[in-house]
């Protein structure tokens, strides 16, 4: 049965890592995974049987449920972009005091040029001319930018409170991966050519990008934690630009008849524009609410792992006084002997 779960525990890992914004970091600190699930990528030669039944069960839920859902989410995505867009923007905000809290009053200059130059970053991605091409169409660059977000992903899935799934969003290559895997009946080859170089991506990220992610998290954490702010919140403006919101406002300002434009479809195939606003605001403010909830979920289960029990509270200690006297618990007992016999000897003498 504990096999059963950890494959339930997989799948809503699976499903966070397809949306944009929802962080599958944060669901594996939820459901009590997140150590296990580093101790078994980073272990995996040390301890191969224990890793690979973890990773094997743990990694077949996950992938049942992204093929599950990513036909879902291609249909989502397809017909309610900008309501669809302003959850995954309502989830990013939701996080942020993930990201924030390590960082909050510790911030000195170095800190604030890392967060401005990561921030830069990710702006700067919106205006290089990456592809929107379909699956059919791409070139041979593209696909090498494909393993290069399989590999920035799968860091940004062991860090809690950041996308994987941004990566793609980011780079402009989203629509083409939920086509892939959505499309895997239909076009088998063409989808598969897309996710091998993803697939090998995310493989070399999980057993070396996200080893040196923890190694920085580690011994520069502030700084570190600077950066994937300075990311998370240019994530923020990134998605409500490639969602078409940024352009909904451009058009908004320009238009002569605001009651043509607001019924007009462009923003939604199903609702016009008007209700498209009207339920991705409701949208945002679910997607703020859940995340939200998800944190404090994650900070609960937490504090509940931390907390020893009062048998083991009782080893630490008498570790704790076997280490400080570097004595074990016989030569301890054999030292107060001696001593009791040194008193009673004096004793004598007097």
């Amino acid at each position: 049965m504990k096999h059963v779960f950890l494959a339930l525990k997989g799948a809503l890992f699976g499903i966070a890592n397809l949306i944009p914004g929802l962080s599958g970091g944060t669901i594996a600190v939820i459901t009590g995974v997140y150590e296990k699930l580093l101790d078994s990528i980073n272990n995996l030669f040390k301890e191969f049987k224990k890793s690979i039944l973890f990773l094997g069960i743990f990694g077949l839920g996950c992938i049942i449920a992204i093929l599950a859902g990513a036909k879902g989410m291609d249909y989502l995505l397809k017909y309610f972009e900008l309501p669809i867009t302003l959850l995954f923007a309502g989830l990013i905000v939701g996080s942020l005091k993930t990201v924030k809290e390590p960082i909050k009053g510790k911030l000195d200059k170095k800190a604030i040029i890392i967060m401005c130059i990561t921030l830069s970053i990710v702006i700067g991605l919106l205006f290089i001319p990456f592809s929107k091409a379909t699956g059919s169409s791409l070139k041979f660059y593209d696909y090498i930018l494909l393993f290069i977000c399989g590999i920035l992903a799968s860091v940004a899935m062991v860090v809690p409170g950041i996308s994987g799934m941004m990566m793609f969003y980011l780079f402009g290559y989203y629509d083409v991966l939920m086509g892939a895997l959505s499309g895997l009946t239909q076009s088998f080859g063409s989808s598969v050519l897309i996710l091998i170089p993803v697939g090998i991506g995310i493989i070399i990220g999980l057993f070396s990008a996200a080893k040196i992610i923890s190694y920085l998290l580690k011994k520069f954490p502030i700084y570190t934690f600077a950066g994937i702010f300075g990311f998370v919140i240019g994530s923020i403006f990134a998605l409500l630009y490639e969602g078409g919101f940024v352009g909904f406002i451009i058009d908004f300002f320009r238009t002569d008849n605001l009651s043509a434009f607001l019924n007009r479809y462009d923003y939604g195939a199903i609702f016009p524009i008007w209700a498209s606003i009207v339920i991705g605001v409701m949208f945002f403010f679910m997607g703020w609410l859940i995340s939200d909830f998800l944190i404090r979920m994650s900070n609960k289960n937490k504090e509940e792992i931390k907390k020893p029990t009062e048998e083991e509270l009782r080893q630490i200690v008498e570790e704790e006084i076997k280490n400080e006297l570097k004595l074990s618990s016989d030569e301890l007992f054999e030292s107060l002997s001696k001593s009791k016999d040194d008193i009673d000897e004096a004793k004598d003498d007097e």
